[in-house]
């Protein structure tokens, strides 16, 4: 039987214990490093929780007092202009202009869709031939002298409605069939329709893109009479 080496057993066992202390200091690293990430995890979820609500809580203090201010009063709207991206059955899709001015409130929708109804009436609107509107222009310059008269001699408490001016165009009915995607339109609708992302029409009125053709005058001083003017043939 061959005697060990008290040596070498020894530095075994040295070894031994230094492999077991390493291996513990491992374990104790790993741990550490585990706890350390955890609470970082936690910490910053705290940490990102708090700015979140001081965010809102600051956010929505500064949209109150926009508000308050008087500068972008609530949206309210009973028409939207756009341009329509789909047209179905009973319906019709426009991508919407802005009807929300305050900037930190939240955004209206930009895709509104339009449900037609019976009672939805749809236009187009083309400019009046020149002289149809001179005409309506007179007539408007005359009920405007008659309100200007009766102002004066009416009282604070019976002032007469003044009249409108009259718009450059007409407007003829069409049916859904004439509509097209692409084409600009303005929608009505009943109430505030401002951040309504779909709403019935009351009517939808488009514009005719051609333009009124120009009377054609004679100059002053030519008539049949002097289209052969003596001493020529």
């Amino acid at each position: 039987m061959t005697t060990p080496n008290p040596e070498i057993a020894s530095r075994t066992d040295t070894l031994a214990k230094t492999t077991r202390k390493g291996q513990k200091l491992l374990v104790c690293l790993a741990l550490a490093m585990a706890a350390f990430l955890a609470g970082y995890a936690i910490g910053a979820k705290r940490a990102d929780d708090g700015y979140r609500a001081g965010y809102e809580r600051a956010w929505g203090d500064a949209k109150q007092k926009l508000d308050d201010s008087g500068f972008f009063p609530n949206p309210e709207a009973t028409s939207v202009s756009g341009t329509i991206t789909a047209i179905g059955p009973n319906y019709v899709d426009i991508a919407a202009n802005p009807t929300v001015l305050n900037p930190l409130s939240d955004p209206a929708p930009t895709s509104r869709r339009v449900l037609l109804t019976d009672r939805t009436k749809i236009a187009v609107l083309s400019y009046l031939p020149s002289e149809e509107f001179e005409e309506l222009n007179r007539k408007y310059q005359e009920s405007f002298e008659a309100y200007v008269r009766e102002s004066a001699e009416s009282g604070p408490e019976d002032m007469p409605e003044p009249p409108m001016p009259p718009e450059p165009f007409g407007q003829t009915e069409i049916n859904t069939e004439k509509l097209a995607v692409g084409t600009a339109v303005e929608v009505i609708g009943e109430g505030n329709i401002a951040l309504s992302p779909s709403f019935e029409a009351i009517s939808i009125r488009t514009w005719s893109t051609s333009q009124p053709e120009p009377t054609e005058t004679e100059p002053e001083g030519v008539g049949p009479e002097d289209e052969n003017p003596a001493g020529t043939e």
